[in-house]
């Protein structure tokens, strides 16, 4: 098995955004200060606007900073091993990869996370750079004698942006509770099989071998061990969010186990 097979459903989604890895990093750091601080403030605005007294402490939830730390590691399994245990979305890990231009990857340790769209659509425009969006999501879902549902839905799902707030490309093949629904948007890159997204069965117009073709149109092999550099000639850069709020703090770094949110995404009853 891969090591990026072993770190699902960590790497279930990948981030990828077309730059030099550290100034990536660095506009990470100050892009997810400033949408913490628009949320405290939006908070406190909503408050206002309700004609209730503003709750500071409301507020402090989104008061935050993110550290930013350059590392060494000797492969992607110890870059992985940074992202644990799983919590509420304390740390982000950012790679250099082997694609022709620079490109760089990076993912999440929020146990829940299918990755953060609004913020490849922020970068893209901010670094006025193509950012691709991917998600493979395996459907898992089954019912337990007791009526309880386990497993995830599933999905597969690309979006590209390039510059502008709008998706520029998506193909998207989504289960969310109800039947497949599937998304052509945008004109087609000249590399795509488009006879694919006519097939009968919906449930077969993206396939994870789709997705797999699409991201190679670009150069990039995101569920490739090989792809990520890593190494000790190859930095890569740890994001750590850091609550003001010790409440917050204590509840969104409450460990969460990797083995238990795998095996409850494919499906197993977890105590």
């Amino acid at each position: 098995m891969s090591v990026v097979d072993r770190f699902q459903p960590l790497t279930r989604s990948v981030n990828l955004i077309q730059g030099e890895l550290e100034t990536v990093a660095r506009t990470i750091q100050v892009a997810l200060e400033r949408t913490m601080r628009e949320l405290a403030h939006r908070e406190l605005e909503r408050q206002r606007a309700s004609g209730v007294a503003a709750d500071q402490a409301l507020a402090d939830v989104c008061r935050v900073r993110f550290n930013l730390f350059k590392l060494y590691v000797e492969g992607l399994e110890e870059a992985f091993r940074l992202l644990l245990p799983l919590t509420g979305g304390t740390k982000t890990v950012l790679l250099r990869t082997a694609a022709k231009e620079p490109w760089v990857g990076f993912f999440f340790n929020q146990a829940s996370c299918r990755g953060y769209q609004s913020l490849m659509a922020n970068l893209s425009v901010e670094l006025q750079t193509r950012t691709v969006f991917a998600l493979h999501e395996p459907r898992t879902l089954r019912k337990l004698p007791d009526g309880r549902e386990v497993g995830q839905y599933g999905a597969v799902q690309i979006v590209v942006y390039n510059g502008r707030i709008e998706p520029e490309r998506v193909v998207s093949l989504v289960n969310d509770a109800g039947p497949w629904v599937f998304h052509n948007l945008g004109e087609p890159y000249a590399f795509e099989d488009t006879n694919n997204y006519n097939r009968k069965k919906k449930v077969e117009r993206f396939t994870p071998q789709d997705l797999i073709n699409f991201l190679n149109g670009f150069g990039l092999r995101p569920f490739d061990d090989t792809f990520f550099r890593v190494g000790l000639g190859d930095p890569l850069f740890l994001l750590e969010r850091i609550d003001y709020v010790p409440e917050v703090r204590q509840k969104i770094t409450q460990p969460i186990d990797l083995e238990k949110v795998r095996l409850s995404c494919q499906g197993e009853a977890i105590q």
